[in-house]
């Protein structure tokens, strides 16, 4: 059976926000929330979830959080 939930890890860290998560997990997602709770790694991993290695292609998964590291991004060669 395949996990209700699985996000990149690009072979140093976790990137939960590129995820599929399948729509059975909603109940769970919709009680974890109304608690009050808000941290996703934790409610995907209580759900039986688990990463998945893209470290060979780690350049697809650029961290870019400032106009400045946009800018210096696509400067890129």
């Amino acid at each position: 059976m395949a996990p209700p939930v699985v996000w990149v890890h690009d072979g140093e860290r976790d990137h939960p926000t590129i995820a599929l998560i399948n729509r059975s997990v909603q109940p769970q997602l919709t009680a974890y929330l109304q608690a009050g709770e808000r941290r996703v790694m934790v409610f995907m991993r209580q759900v039986g979830g688990h990463a998945v290695d893209f470290s060979d292609c780690k350049e697809a998964f650029v961290n870019v959080n400032t106009p400045e590291e946009l800018a210096k991004w696509q400067k890129r060669p």
